[in-house]
């Protein structure tokens, strides 16, 4: 007898449009960043992501993962010894300082206002179609809060160039309390240190471009610093 299975599938489509190139965008494309993730967010209410599992860019996945490349970052800034920019090491050392304070601790333990969180805010995951955005790259998607969200936005190295005052609107929605206010500036700290440390741990002192690079992120991540 011939036993038939039914498989489950999916089928990949293509959205009409292109994705967003120049880095960093300019404010009309700001503007609708802005929005799609407003969309978003509506699109799926925080009561419907209390079971799902962390996204990757929560705390509670990322500050292990920042304690892991901590002590790579030191080896690396050991090998590089480029005396010739001191910011990587004073931001290294800066970062250190930081995980092991209590703000890492909050915000995983601290819920915040929790919402779906994307995860990968790159430029290019935001699809453009005449006058509206849509995003793409879910896979490393689930729960999350709208302080981690924004700061992981601000702080991406496709959008980091962006002038706050273009993203103040962004930023007074998510800042609605002296908590909410307060745990932004936080999960910005926890994104710098991300990029910080991604660089310094996984950057070849040898490739071109690493040590500027690593200059660039240690300076932003020293400037949200107290």
């Amino acid at each position: 007898m011939e036993i038939r299975r039914t498989f489950p599938s999916i089928t990949m489509s293509r959205l009409p449009g292109h994705a967003l190139q120049t880095v960093p965008p300019p404010a009309e494309e700001v503007a609708l960043i802005a929005d799609a993730r407003r969309r978003m967010h509506a699109a799926i209410p925080a009561d419907a992501v209390l079971d799902m599992p962390y996204a990757i860019s929560h705390a509670r996945v990322e500050v292990p993962k920042l304690r892991r490349w901590e002590a790579l970052a030191a080896v690396n800034m050991a090998r590089a010894q480029d005396s010739r920019s001191p910011e990587p090491g004073r931001a290294l050392d800066a970062a250190r300082n930081w995980l092991a304070g209590p703000e890492p601790r909050r915000l995983v333990s601290e819920p915040g206002d929790v919402c779906f969180g994307q995860s990968d805010p790159n430029i290019r995951n935001f699809i453009k179609d005449g006058s509206t955005l849509q995003i793409v790259d879910f896979e490393d998607s689930g729960r999350s809060d709208q302080a981690t969200e924004l700061a992981d936005l601000l702080e991406h190295v496709t959008l980091r160039g962006i002038p706050s005052s273009d993203w103040s609107e962004a930023i007074g929605a998510a800042c609605s309390s002296p908590q909410s206010t307060e745990r932004l500036l936080m999960a910005r700290r926890m994104k710098a240190a991300y990029w910080l440390l991604r660089s310094l741990a996984r950057d070849d002192p040898a490739v071109a471009g690493a040590v500027t690079e690593r200059r660039v992120r240690a300076e932003r991540f020293l400037t949200l610093m107290p």
